[in-house]
């Protein structure tokens, strides 16, 4: 289990699906290439599916289908690796992409691959709450060809405001910007926040594309299986031709099952994080008293402040791990702004989230006793 994926028991019809047809399943190729997988799933009867009937399903639980949606609904293995592909095809050499740190790692990763520049508009927190500096956003899109944006904010876990959204999308159309919309986490909300996909908010603007999967939300990493949604027929048309379709019929079975029978799991899901994050909180603030955490707006992810007992540039990451036994991420998964900060993994049953968080407690109050490094 990677520390940035659920440790949850799985998905029931998601399993059931899998149990009942792994033995069954037949991949067959088109003869005309362009949709080369069909998935023939066994039950006594033959059923047929092909994967473009999946692709282009105008119901979707988070809402996001339109008629260009539908169009132009990719299925893509790895969402990290579409979102390098896309940083490609929209720019040139020595091109700028801009992004809002403290930022995921892989976003600059997308950029340095192709030879692009970064840019880098740091967040600001007040009263405890990461907002955008819409001053310095605007001065630093002048510079940039795309944005890569992430919706909600990993790693902070904020949900932009429909207010917040519309002023980033102005900014976006005045200087003519691609927008890559990360919003993998759009699903994982506290009771009583919604999510507002950008391109919802964007209007007719063809610049965007939007990614998403099944695989935060039901535990399906493994899988390998994500969307990609591409508004501009030019760029739709230019990732067919560069990137294969190449889904396993496994991974494709289990994403129709989450959407169509998950509905249930992620409601229980929401509930139990949301208790996590209730409990997360109590321990920080009787324990380490000097940290700062808000439970965030979505995303099973803790954005702890730890600074005031670190020195500057420390490696909390690796400290914690020698001296907590507990392994997390540090700024050093990040990319800018990002010091003195740690990232904990709240999807996990909530013994062994206590057991690791009082594990992490002492160890940060030793900090500086004989630790071991």
């Amino acid at each position: 289990i990677d520390v940035g994926d659920v440790f949850l028991y799985g998905v029931e019809p998601i399993e059931s699906v899998l149990y009942k047809e792994i033995n069954d399943l037949e991949l067959v190729e088109n003869l005309d290439g362009t949709e080369d997988l069909i998935i023939q799933l066994n039950d006594g009867s033959t059923k047929r599916t092909k994967a473009s009937e999946f692709l282009s399903a105008e119901v979707d639980l988070t809402g996001y289908a339109t008629e260009t949606y539908v169009q132009n609904k990719i299925a893509e293995a790895s969402l990290s690796g579409g979102e390098v592909d896309l940083s490609g095809y929209v720019t040139e050499d020595e091109d700028s992409v801009l992004f809002f740190t403290p930022s995921y790692g892989p976003f600059k990763t997308a950029a340095s691959i192709n030879s692009r520049r970064c840019i880098y508009s740091p967040l600001v927190k007040n009263d405890g709450v990461f907002r955008i500096d819409f001053d310095d956003f605007e001065k630093k899109a002048k510079e940039a060809k795309v944005l890569i944006f992430c919706s909600p904010h990993n790693p902070t876990g904020r949900v932009w405001e429909k207010e917040e959204l519309e002023r980033i999308c102005k900014i976006i159309r005045k200087y003519d910007l691609w927008v890559i919309s990360d919003e993998i986490h759009c699903d994982i909300l506290r009771n009583g926040v919604s999510h507002t996909p950008l391109a919802k908010v964007i209007g007719d603007y063809d610049k965007i594309v939007t990614c998403m999967a099944p695989s935060k939300t039901f535990n399906l990493a493994g899988l390998r299986f994500s969307n990609v949604i591409i508004e501009n027929d030019h760029l739709a048309r230019k990732w067919k031709m560069y990137n294969t379709i190449d889904v396993n019929p496994l991974s494709l079975a289990a994403a129709q099952a989450a959407y169509e029978s998950g509905d249930i799991w992620l409601s229980e899901l929401k509930d139990y994080l949301d208790g996590n994050f209730e409990r997360l909180k109590k321990i920080i603030d009787e324990k380490l008293p000097l940290a700062e955490f808000e439970i965030p707006d979505a995303t099973y992810l803790a954005w702890v402040n730890l600074e005031r007992y670190f020195k500057p540039g420390e490696d909390i990451a690796r400290y914690i791990a020698y001296n907590a036994r507990v392994l997390t991420e540090g700024a050093g998964n990040f990319v800018d702004n990002a010091d003195g900060y740690l990232r904990l993994n709240l999807a996990c049953p909530r013994d062994v989230l206590e057991e690791g968080i009082m594990r992490i407690a002492q160890a940060v109050r030793n900090n500086g006793d004989n630790n071991v490094y």
